[in-house]
């Protein structure tokens, strides 16, 4: 939980940092508003309004994007007032750092698609679940045309990052051509460093002679089997969510 004077600093808007939060959220609500009563307008429209229907659909595609902008902004403003206002925010991510940087990573492949126009994986997006393991899914594929040459191509390896809440998101950047069929891996080999930052590599393959299956989701133990570790993470964790959580509702408060 916040601290008494962090929670009044949040509701009565004292300093500057916490004066430009809660008119950030304010704007952020106000976009909220409009893409609200947009939806509601275009529910009630006739199906008959189709040019009206859809010119609602692309404003509220627009306010949704710069509604993913805006929060994106203001959420890394509110994670640094809280690294540099909350000791035990800061305590908290740190040692959920050092957790999830202990071990090297074995991510096995536990399912696998097949889709005409995808050649290979270009992006994985996941997170670490409630019970403490890691699950990626793939995000975007690659089609690459190979034609009559025989040649597959496979995603070799992957760079992105991670948070200490259990976020992970990471691109395919390397790739490598095989003759005559595709590779799919078996599993890839995993780390991540202190900056924030995950790699990992294809390991041992098998052979896809249509070139068009790919990994679909992959999981992984971040904590190699220690169930203590594993406990402190989902705890610190589970803290940290609060926290902002607790921290974000003072600021809704001031701002309405």
């Amino acid at each position: 939980m916040l601290s008494n004077a962090a929670l009044k600093a949040a509701t009565c808007s004292l300093g500057a940092s916490t004066m430009e939060l809660t008119i950030d959220y304010k704007e952020i609500l106000e976009i909220e508003r409009q893409i609200a009563d947009l939806k509601s307008l275009h529910m009630r429209l006739p199906f008959y309004r189709l040019l009206t229907k859809k010119s609602l659909t692309t404003n509220i595609k627009k306010l949704n994007n710069q509604h993913t902008i805006r929060y994106s902004d203001f959420d890394k403003k509110v994670e640094q007032y809280l690294l540099d206002t909350e000791s035990k925010y800061s305590s908290f991510k740190l040692e959920n750092k050092d957790l999830l940087t202990k071990n090297k990573y074995l991510l096995k492949v536990y399912m696998t698609d097949s889709d005409p126009t995808a050649t290979t994986e270009k992006e994985f997006k996941g997170g670490i679940s409630n019970k403490g393991f890691l699950y990626l899914f793939v995000q975007q594929t690659n089609f690459i045309p190979t034609g009559n040459t025989g040649m597959g191509l496979m995603s070799k390896s992957f760079k992105g990052n991670f948070n200490e809440i259990g976020d992970f998101n990471v691109w395919a950047v390397d790739s490598e051509y095989h003759f005559f069929a595709s590779k799919i891996p078996e599993f890839f080999n995993g780390v991540a460093y202190k900056d924030n930052t995950f790699q990992m590599t294809a390991g041992e393959t098998h052979m896809d002679f249509s070139g068009h299956e790919f990994v679909d989701r992959i999981i992984a133990d971040p904590f190699n089997e220690n169930h203590h570790d594993r406990i402190i993470f989902l705890k610190n964790r589970n803290e940290l969510i609060n926290i902002k959580t607790d921290f974000i509702k003072k600021l809704k408060s001031a701002s309405t």
